[in-house]
């Protein structure tokens, strides 16, 4: 699937925050001042690091004032980096070049007449960050300056990666002047918190809070114990590159029953992916150590029929995770923090052959950019799975942290393996007791007697497959080929390879007359980009966007959808569907086979098909929804899920009546597992499309009536 690489330092799906090029490496131990930091987010267990103390002496660097100015003298050391305006202060004298007040001791906390402050005026806070989390910090503080007895407030703030805040002391203390040491120790301690930055205040009580100048000296940090990889996540890291397939074929044109109904197109092989259940076993150990569950959920009838490692977030809403599935895919709803995130796992690999020119992908870890979501597709255990975090009314414009890779990557890393049907036992071991045989009974022997010779029956020969019905000659297109100058590459080929993914799929528009073709390139189209595809003159009710033939529009121009499948390795990676006119929210959309209702947008629904084990997702669809379609919900083949509107985002219209279709599944591309990816539903469509107009032949017109362009408003193109 295509699958853009993540380069960014940000995608923390894909490097899971950093730690993923490490994993493999030895940890080294590490002492207070040879901190090595390789490996940032994972922290050293407290037995093998010594609490790093940092007394400011010998600090080579710029010369500010009397000191010098302090930025990455700890850092390889120490992990601490100093904010702009701190220094490393060298007290010569009591009164020395830069202020009067500056020095008041004739030694500083350590016994040196060598401190850190803030050279800014007004008392600017402090800033630390810390490569290397630290759960507890303390420091030596004094003022550079007041009164006998004078109260001071120091006010020391910790936050997380997030720059979220985990902990806030303030100290009040009175200042002796003629204190020969610093008796004033500030800081915190957490219970194993990270913090990665640090504030330091230093306020006058007696002058309204306002803030001052000040002096810290014996900094000393205890760094945050070791952060555990949660397994799942470990094995990601790990696993860089996609696996060869190891399968057995169930479904081909020559293997199962996929082939007979099918009328002019070759049924596409599947295969059932060989697990690796010793990595899953293994998996399972370490989660048991590090004592990590699922979130809650009622989906243990799926999951304990499931003969794939299921995964699952321990991050998920209370009472929001719904698991269905059958025994080679499932697909899991839940929220986090009230955002509406899937799953979907599969071991059936749907084998495609990509078009002419497309460039097949060499991760396994990949992001894919839609207007609708941010999807995470990988492979492990040798099965396939996406993560995708929704956007909030499926529009990425208004929504602009939906792609936020980091926030994936959160959730991706706390994802745990749950074990369903399990595999069979491993055989005995060579030392077990050896199983005893019972001695065999001889069977009674008896006399032969003679058999009447066989007669003949005859047997009846299979009835042919039906013919096509009447559509009119050449009512659709071939597949893959596109509308001139209309994909990535501006070319007009697509995907050819003419398998047909799902079979036994029913039409998933209700009833036709219904006509497959591209919306933004038809007449009225809007174009692409800006004008870099130029809109198309008349109007989108025009009577030519409602005849045959049909047009394949999969691989036409999208930017951010990725696929390996297409030229260019972004396309639309769906089919558009207008259906017999253009009235808005007038027909209906059905489900495509027996199943369940796996998510739920703005202006989608998705099903999970019980049967394929496919994710069909329909788009541009308008509520409300028919009483009873909510997310887990099942349905039947045919039964009304949505109705068929204009809708591009929630609340606007911004494109045509029709409905957007795609099919979802994992993936062999060029003997690749490629994990999940958006399958060509072209092919299927026409099969289905055919058992459609046998069944409701009086409803198919193969020259319909124009649109009644009265009843139906132009799109207001973006």
């Amino acid at each position: 699937m295509g699958l853009m690489l993540c380069a960014l330092p940000l995608c923390a799906f894909l490097v899971l925050n950093g730690a993923a090029e490490a994993q493999t490496a030895p940890r080294p131990v590490l002492q207070s001042r040879t901190i090595d930091l390789s490996n940032l987010r994972l922290a050293l267990p407290r037995e093998e690091t010594t609490p790093g103390l940092i007394d400011f002496e010998n600090v080579q660097g710029r010369q500010v004032g009397a000191g010098v100015l302090l930025s990455e003298q700890y850092a390889e050391s120490h992990g601490v980096r100093f904010g702009r305006g701190a220094s490393v202060h060298y007290c010569a004298r009591l009164v020395d070049d830069v202020s009067a007040s500056l020095c008041p001791y004739p030694q500083a906390a350590s016994g040196q007449r060598v401190a850190a402050h803030d050279v800014r005026s007004g008392g600017a806070a402090m800033v630390m960050t810390f490569e290397r989390p630290v759960e507890a910090l303390t420091m030596r503080i004094n003022p550079t300056g007041g009164v006998q007895d004078e109260v001071f407030v120091a006010r020391i703030t910790g936050f997380g990666a997030n720059r979220e805040q985990i902990v806030q002391e303030n100290i009040r203390f009175n200042w002796y002047q003629d204190a020969f040491s610093w008796p004033t120790s500030a800081g915190f301690e957490t219970d194993g918190a990270e913090v990665t930055r640090v504030t330091v205040e230093l306020q006058r009580a007696s002058v309204g809070n306002r803030s001052v100048r000040f002096l810290i000296d014996d900094l000393t940090l205890a760094y945050s114990p070791e952060r555990k990889t949660p397994p799942v996540a470990a094995a990601l890291a790990e696993d860089r590159t996609p696996p060869k397939v190891e399968a057995v074929i169930v479904q081909s044109p020559s293997v199962g029953p996929a082939q007979q109904e099918l009328r002019l197109y070759p049924a596409a092989t599947r295969k059932r992916a060989a697990i690796d259940w010793d990595a899953v076993e293994a998996a399972l150990a370490e989660q048991d150590a590090q004592g990590l569950a699922a979130a809650s959920h009622d989906g243990d009838r799926f999951i304990n029929a499931a003969e794939l490692p299921v995964l699952l977030p321990a991050l998920a809403d209370a009472g929001s995770l719904i698991v269905v599935g059958n025994k080679d895919s499932y697909s899991a709803h839940f929220t986090v923090s009230g955002r509406a995130h899937s799953l979907y796992g599969s071991r059936l690999l749907t084998v495609m052959t990509p078009a002419n020119g497309a460039t097949p992908d060499q991760s396994n870890l990949t992001l894919m950019r839609s207007n609708e979501a941010l999807i995470g597709s990988f492979s492990l255990y040798g099965a396939s799975y996406s993560l995708t975090r929704h956007c909030i009314n499926e529009d990425v414009a208004t929504d602009l942290a939906c792609h936020n890779a980091d926030a994936l990557g959160d959730v991706a890393e706390a994802l745990v393996v749950v074990v369903g049907n399990a595999p069979a036992p491993s055989p005995a071991p060579e030392n077990s007791p050896p199983i005893v045989e019972p001695d065999p009974v001889e069977a009674p022997v008896e006399e032969e007697e003679e058999t009447p010779p066989p007669v003949e029956e005859e047997v009846e020969e299979p009835a042919p497959p039906p013919p096509p019905p009447t559509l009119p000659t050449n009512w659709h297109f071939a597949p893959g080929d596109l509308l001139e100058g209309s994909s990535t590459t501006r070319g007009d080929s697509g995907v050819t390879d003419p398998s047909v993914v799902s079979p036994a799929m029913r039409f998933p528009v209700e009833n036709g007359p219904a006509f497959p073709n591209s919306q933004i390139f038809g007449k009225g189209g809007g174009g692409y980009a800006s004008g870099a595809w130029p809109p198309v003159p008349g109007s989108e009710n025009d009577a030519q966007n409602f005849i045959y033939p049909w047009r394949d529009n999969y691989c036409e121009v999208r930017y951010g959808y990725d696929t390996e499948l297409c030229p260019g390795g972004e396309a639309h990676l769906g089919q558009d569907i207008r259906p017999a006119t253009c009235g808005n929210a007038v027909h209906w959309a059905v489900a495509p086979e027996d199943g369940h209702i796996s998510h739920i947008g703005s202006i989608s629904v998705n099903v999970f098909g019980a049967e394929t084990g496919y994710i069909y997702k329909y788009l541009h669809v308008q509520e409300p929804l028919p009483a009873g379609i909510t997310i887990g919900a099942p349905v039947t083949k045919g039964q009304r899920i949505a109705r068929i509107s204009d809708r591009l985002k929630a609340n606007s219209r911004a494109t045509t009546v029709h409905l957007h279709f795609e099919i979802w599944g994992a993936a062999e591309i060029n003997g690749v597992n490629t994990g999940v990816a958006a399958l060509p539903p072209y092919s299927s469509l026409v099969e289905s499309y055919l058992d459609l107009t046998d069944v409701n032949a009086d409803q198919i017109d193969p020259v319909p009536q124009p649109a009644n362009i009265t009843e139906c408003t132009e799109p207001q193109w973006p």
